[in-house]
C-alpha cells in the first residue's frame, strides 16, 4: 500500500470543541476549518457483542480526552518541528 503526503488544510494552533466533538485548525484563507470529527459513539455506548456499553458520561469523557490528546499532540509536533527547523506546516512534517 502506498501513501502520499497531502497538503495541509489547516495549520496550528489546533483546538478541540467539546460541544461538537470536532478538531479545528487555522485555514490559509478561510479562517478556522474543521480538521476532524471524533466518531465511535455507537461503539462506546452500544450494547452489541463488540460494543463497550459505557454510560453516556463515561463515553463523553473518553471522546473529550481523545480530542484533547490529538490537539495536544498536533500542536506539540508543529511547535517542535518549527523549533528544530526539521519541517514546516506546509510540507506536512
Amino acid at each position: 500500500m502506498e501513501f502520499s503526503m497531502q497538503p495541509l488544510i489547516a495549520t496550528a494552533p489546533y483546538r478541540y470543541c467539546p460541544e461538537t466533538r470536532t478538531i479545528w485548525g487555522q485555514g490559509e484563507t478561510e479562517g478556522e476549518v474543521m480538521v476532524s470529527m471524533l466518531r465511535g459513539w455507537g461503539h462506546l455506548t452500544g450494547k452489541g457483542a463488540t460494543a463497550l456499553g459505557l454510560p453516556v458520561t463515561a463515553a463523553l469523557d473518553v471522546q473529550h480526552a481523545t480530542g484533547r490528546l490529538i490537539v495536544t499532540l498536533l500542536n506539540q509536533h508543529f511547535a517542535q518541528a518549527a523549533a528544530l527547523g526539521t519541517g514546516s506546516q506546509e510540507d506536512g512534517a
